[in-house]
């Protein structure tokens, strides 16, 4: 039976819910939460590392911090504007993923690995911005670009992170993980066979093969020189197996 949308109940969302057991749109939405939050855990290294130190970031920081009398000190500043950034770089990156495409596990280059960079040079307006709350200037000043894939050395597409999502849940609660693939099976064959009961089928399978033993001594020039010539033939050491099993 050929796996499709004619097929399959839930086809292309049927390990979304061996992992979570809910609707479609409930385990979506726990894989979108899990993927922003591990981005964004992994992404704050790198993004610290780009601006935390940066010159620009420090006047303006500085500037917003004397505009409130010190009420809001400026590493205080520092740490909501790298921050917020993190979080635009983290959403991002779960876009890309959604769409299907591979994201750099951990961008250890920040400078040509990120997707959001911002330009802090207009020191003056982006400390009026932060003030009067407004977003025009935020908006002028960031850039998302797609950093070319080849310059990670790993990176993880989403069918890799729903696939350590189940790995995790196999080791953790493996019963769960069997009953709700017992459920996607169950229903996807009753589409067929109204009848069908995964707990009354029977399964069966043979394994057949035939295994050679590669010659190690005999190949030696010592016992090709004695006129032993058993590597002519391969009957002597391959061996052949087949079983059939049932549960």
């Amino acid at each position: 039976m050929l796996m499709d949308k004619d097929n399959n109940i839930s086809y292309g969302n049927e390990v979304e819910y061996i992992l979570y057991g809910g609707t479609n749109d409930k385990n979506h939405s726990k894989i979108d939460t899990s993927l922003f939050f591990i981005r964004y855990a992994l992404n704050l290294g790198p993004i610290l590392q780009l601006y935390w130190n940066d010159e620009d970031l420090k006047v303006i920081a500085n500037g917003i911090s004397a505009v409130t009398q010190g009420i809001i000190p400026a590493p205080l500043v520092k740490l909501i504007i790298v921050l917020g950034v993190n979080a635009a770089e983290s959403a991002v990156d779960r876009n890309y993923l959604l769409a299907g495409l591979p994201v750099a596990f951990y961008k250890d280059d920040p400078g040509h690995q990120l997707f959001v960079q911002i330009d802090l040079s207009n020191r003056s307006a982006f400390q009026d911005a932060v003030v009067n709350k407004s977003t025009d200037y935020i908006s002028s000043i960031t850039n998302i670009s797609q950093p070319a894939i080849s310059e990670s050395i790993v990176s993880f597409s989403y069918s890799e992170y729903i696939s350590t999502f189940l790995f995790i849940e196999l080791c953790t609660a493996p019963d769960d993980i069997y009953k709700r693939t017992a459920d996607v099976i169950q229903t996807t064959m009753a589409q067929n066979d109204s009848e069908f009961v995964l707990s009354k089928s029977l399964t069966y399978y043979t394994i057949e093969t035939k295994v050679r033993v590669k010659p190690m001594m005999m190949t030696l020039p010592y016992a090709q020189q004695s006129g032993v010539t058993v590597t002519d033939t391969d009957t002597w050491n391959t061996f052949e197996y087949k079983t059939s099993k049932g549960y």
